[in-house]
């Protein structure tokens, strides 16, 4: 109880242990958690509704990277632990094999979190004895914690401490007991309001607004959907040489945390006065953390400078992942 003992030696000795934990239900104290979209709220790469084929290392829910060395599918659902609100990720192997079978969060080092105690915590629900939760950090595995398998939601927590280097820090949820494991086709494990904080004890998740939990995610990926009606404006356009190489600058709703990649899907069309381009899949040029340049060269536009629009589900993703 060491979160809970050292916050009330600072409102006080009169404090009751109840009254603090009224506050951590009440969601006071927060940014308490160190995972972001621990509750699988935000999904901005893809509806992951049905259950959907994994690809190796390949992002679907926002922040967390998936390692499949056997085939298998991953599902956001409502599926619940009894009492508890938000959503969970639903993982089933569709083959056998010796491998991982897991999901990942890399965390962003910050010179302050070393030479600390962590406890992460987090609801798991799984008819394997070998899904664990595990903390990585400098290429170390630390100690797990692991699931009956008995397919019932059980609140599992990993205590733990970092000494003062930290890299490559993350943690996994999966079946894996440090490495390669044994995997049967139909072993699963379904997980929610994943946690880590500082201190020796699992206080109650921290819920966030789906807001401040969209923008904490867009710092590291972002996607700009302009897709709908033909027309959507993208951006403002100006000629660059010649009235068929047409430029905008869009900005992202959010900075990244460095610059990141970017890729596009669709096509746009250009609009003057009188005139419409043919439609054009555009090109991407001087990516920085606040935004970027948009190129257009369509076959044929006479006309003055207008704006740069959406022609067919045009749609704009960067991405600053560790």
């Amino acid at each position: 109880m060491g979160n809970a003992r050292n916050l009330g030696s600072f409102l006080g000795t009169n404090t009751s242990l109840s009254t603090i934990n009224d506050a951590y239900d009440a969601g006071a104290l927060s940014n308490r958690n160190l995972i972001i979209n621990g509750e699988f709220l935000i999904s901005q790469r893809g509806d992951y509704t049905s259950a959907t084929s994994l690809s190796n290392n390949t992002y679907y829910l926002d922040r967390f990277i998936n390692r499949n060395g056997v085939a298998g599918t991953i599902q956001q659902t409502s599926n619940m632990p009894t009492g508890q609100t938000g959503k969970s990720v639903k993982m089933l192997t569709t083959a056998s094999g010796t491998a991982q079978f897991v999901l990942e969060q890399f965390i962003e080092p910050q010179t302050w979190m070393t030479s600390k105690t962590y406890t992460a915590s987090c609801w798991i629900k799984s008819n394997s004895n070998k899904c664990s939760i595990t903390l990585i950090n400098n290429g170390n595995f630390a100690d797990r914690v692991s699931h009956t398998g008995g397919g019932d939601w059980e609140k599992i927590t990993l205590t733990f401490n970092i000494g003062s280097t930290l890299s490559d820090f993350r943690i996994r949820i999966g079946l894996s007991q440090g490495g390669n494991t044994s995997i049967s086709s139909g072993d699963y494990f379904e997980f929610t309001q994943l946690q880590l904080e500082v201190g020796d004890t699992a206080t109650p998740f921290e819920h966030r607004l789906y807001g401040d939990e969209l923008a904490k995610c867009q710092r590291y990926f972002e996607l700009l959907d302009y897709s709908g009606s033909v027309g959507n404006a993208i951006s403002n356009s100006m000629q660059w040489s010649g009235t068929t190489d047409q430029w905008g600058n869009i900005m992202y709703k959010y900075p990244k945390r460095v610059t990141p990649s970017g890729s596009v899907s669709g096509s746009v069309i250009i609009y003057g006065k009188g005139n419409i381009s043919s439609a054009t899949t555009p090109t991407l040029q001087y990516i920085s953390k606040v935004g970027l340049g948009i190129r257009v060269q369509p076959s044929s536009f006479t006309s003055d400078v207008g704006f740069i629009g959406n022609s067919s589900n045009f749609k704009l993703s960067v991405d600053a992942e560790l």
